[in-house]
């Protein structure tokens, strides 16, 4: 069955994480120098350009796993940040709301003043 691009690149990012949580290399670079091809095109690969994704690479790629044993390699899980952001974002968010809504109540005490001055400025 033929893959199409997107399980080709997800395919291609699984094998990436394996490799390297199996410690058979650490950047992009290594790893397509072991593969023998650029890395400029590997790293397009990875990204999902349909230009280097091509079958020729899989195949590649699909030996290279089985050879070194990485096919039924646990993923090295992703490190992600830590959940505060959303909490951290809202917070933020909330502090803006109250930093404009004094903001506006600054701007519309300043209109009535300027309208008594200007008020006073024709009286006189």
């Amino acid at each position: 069955m033929k893959m199409t691009i997107e399980e080709k690149k997800v395919y291609l990012n699984e094998i990436f994480r394996k490799g390297i949580g199996a410690n058979r290399f650490s950047t992009q670079k290594e790893w397509a120098e072991l593969l023998e091809i650029d890395r400029t095109g590997l790293s397009a690969a990875l990204n999902g350009s349909e230009r280097f994704l091509t079958d020729s690479l899989i195949r590649k790629v699909k030996m290279w796993a089985r050879v070194n044993g990485l096919e039924d390699y646990p993923e090295k899980p992703v490190e992600r940040e830590p959940d505060n952001t959303v909490k951290e974002l809202l917070s933020a968010v909330r502090d803006m709301s109250a930093t404009i809504r004094s903001q506006q109540e600054t701007i519309s005490l300043l209109a009535g003043l300027q309208k008594q001055l200007l008020k006073k400025q024709i009286e006189s």
